[in-house]
């Protein structure tokens, strides 16, 4: 049967704002297309990197709401305080960044969130394969991703063809 890892990063350290709601969209993501793809012959996985515990708890709660058919792997990790002073700092400048009326191309690369990114997908990247030791990480050839979702990580195992 052929293997297929997806995994997406969120690393906010707190669900203010949209970000709750994005954090659902990305759980509603990685449940559909899990399903989708077990639904096509595929044995498939999902894993979700958060980076605070009230954002794993908030996501236990959308696994009583929703009872999904397949269930996503929630990644917690507490992260070390140089790590969380990074991303303080950088979502510091991200909010900087997005001000209305801001018109230097400075300004508005304060708004990408590079260091979190990289956080996230680090600790994602490490755990699946901890997990998955016959996975090959695919996750820079986007066109062969899963519905064309733009996911953290993409893997298949290596004895795959397809």
């Amino acid at each position: 049967m052929k293997k297929c890892i997806l995994g997406m990063a969120k690393s906010n350290l707190d669900l203010r704002g949209g970000k709750s709601r994005n954090l659902e969209l990305d759980y509603l993501r990685l449940i559909y297309t899990i399903s989708w793809l077990q639904d096509n012959g595929w044995d498939a996985k999902g894993y979700l990197f958060v980076a605070t515990d009230i954002a794993k708890k908030r996501i236990e709660q959308w696994v009583i709401k929703y009872q999904p058919k397949y269930q996503i792997e929630v990644i917690y990790e507490e992260l070390s305080k140089k790590d969380i002073d990074k991303l303080k700092k950088e979502k510091k400048e991200n909010a900087m960044g997005n001000i209305p009326g801001l018109k230097s191309k400075y300004d508005k690369k304060l708004s990408i969130a590079k260091e979190g990114e990289a956080i996230g997908r680090i600790k994602l990247k490490e755990a699946i394969e901890r997990d998955n030791p016959n996975i090959v990480d695919m996750t820079t050839q986007e066109e062969l991703f899963p519905l064309r979702i733009r996911w953290d990580y993409y893997g298949k195992t290596k004895t795959t063809n397809s």
